[in-house]
């Protein structure tokens, strides 16, 4: 798999995120679940994956998403949405000063 070109691993992403902002879930999950082996540094792929694993209730999965982008990226807006989805996982697994923790940190970012 990692004889995929960037510009094909790049149109799998946009396929994927047209499939998630549709609703198709599951082919997004297929594709991205694909694309983050080969781009596990990628922010939009993990940030993304997120979003369905939580979906999906897979909140562990979700939190290891979460903190990749974490990880790999310093832009305000990407962590933002790390930390809303650390906060929702940490809800789900009943994780509560955890959650509140996280989503302290995502309205702190949100205010600004």
């Amino acid at each position: 798999m990692s004889k995929i070109s960037t510009e094909t691993q790049d149109f799998l992403y946009f396929l994927a995120f047209l499939y998630f902002k549709n609703g198709k879930n599951d082919k997004a999950y297929t594709l991205l679940s694909l694309l983050v082996d080969l781009q596990p540094d990628s922010i939009r792929v993990n940030s993304v994956l997120g979003l369905i694993q939580l979906k999906k209730k897979a909140y562990a999965a979700a939190i290891a998403s979460a903190t990749r982008v974490l990880e790999c990226s310093e832009l305000r807006k990407d962590q933002k949405m790390a930390y809303y989805i650390m906060s929702r996982a940490c809800l789900g697994k009943n994780q509560f000063e955890e959650a509140r923790t996280h989503f302290n940190k995502f309205l702190e970012m949100h205010a600004d």
